[in-house]
């Protein structure tokens, strides 16, 4: 028989496993603490005003889902709970409130939610279903900012129908100058523009045609040599902005309501007063409430009459 210090002695050791087994270990990693997770869409995914789900499990089986909300900043945040290390992003139907695999659009491939402290997943742009996304960190971190422009900067280019402070036109610096990176001008018609310093001695161009509002105009030393499109017959408030890298971006918005076309019928003496005279304002057309623009001419002989609709010119 066991003697009673024999006895003691186990009971002493078994008390201290115990005791040793509760004390609490630190540095848990993400299936024992709970993960964060951000997710940014895609312009895929975020049509049709689109939500978005969290489907989460772990190699038990056990699974779930969570709501991913919009942070207001284009990152959607979703809390997976401790014990989960793999997860799905799904676009849901924003129609049915239920998190559920019938109500999912769209899907990320299976991910395990990384140990490298990223945490935010990029849906490829382009794709729909299991496109090769990325994972980074949120929030960003701070991104060199940029700033007004602080120099003199012109717009030129083929402006109202002529070139305008290039070309032969190339002393001419113009009045479209920049003020604290702003500008505001109308064009009598559609332009391509481009900038330039107010020493003539640097000129920025695009390295393609830009159709759109927002275009980076780099230094024509580096090869670039497009224009940027501008509507005319509208107040233009354009925007520049001088980057770390010798590059402008250039953007406009509309900022006034375009002035209606002017159409002139042209076209013979007899229906029109003049000879095909494109200048002469009385054959002015109206434009009426439907968007439809008219000339009536009253008490014209029966006959034949040539004329064309011409802008003017």
């Amino acid at each position: 028989m066991m003697n009673k210090r024999i006895r003691q002695i186990l009971s002493f050791a078994l008390a201290l496993i115990l005791v040793v087994g509760m004390i609490p270990v630190t540095g848990v990693n993400a299936a024992e603490s709970g993960s964060t997770v951000y997710l940014v869409p895609n312009a895929n995914w975020k049509a049709d005003n689109a939500r978005f789900a969290v489907y989460y499990w772990n190699s038990a089986g056990v699974s779930g889902w969570v709501d991913a909300a919009d942070n207001g900043d284009g990152y959607y945040e979703a809390v997976i709970p401790a014990g989960y290390t793999n997860i799905i992003f799904c676009r849901m139907n924003p129609n049915a409130a239920a998190n559920n695999w019938d109500n999912k659009w769209n899907q990320t491939a299976d991910l395990t939610i990384p140990t490298d402290g990223t945490n935010c997943y990029t849906v490829a742009e382009g794709t729909w279903d299991n496109g090769g996304g990325t994972w980074s960190v949120y929030p960003p971190a701070d991104e060199e900012e940029e700033t007004p422009a602080s120099q003199d900067y012109y717009l030129i280019g083929y402006i109202n129908g002529a070139d305008y402070g290039f070309n032969d036109d190339y002393a001419n610096l113009g009045e479209y100058k920049f003020v604290d990176g702003k500008l505001t001008a109308t064009f009598t018609s559609d332009s391509y523009v481009f900038l330039k310093t107010g020493d003539n001695a640097n000129w920025y161009m695009t390295e393609s045609y830009v159709s759109t509002t927002t275009g980076v105009f780099k230094n024509t030393t580096t090869g670039a040599s497009e224009k940027m499109f501008v509507p005319g017959n509208v107040e233009l408030t354009f925007t520049l902005v001088v980057n770390s890298d010798d590059t402008l971006t250039l953007s406009y918005e509309k900022t006034g309501t375009a002035a209606p076309a002017t159409y002139i019928i042209a076209g013979s003496a007899a229906l029109c007063g003049t000879e095909w005279d494109v200048a002469n304002t009385a054959n002015t057309m109206t434009l009426n409430a439907d968007g439809l623009y008219e000339k009536t001419y009253a008490d014209v002989p029966a006959g034949t009459y040539e004329f064309k609709v011409t802008d003017g010119s």
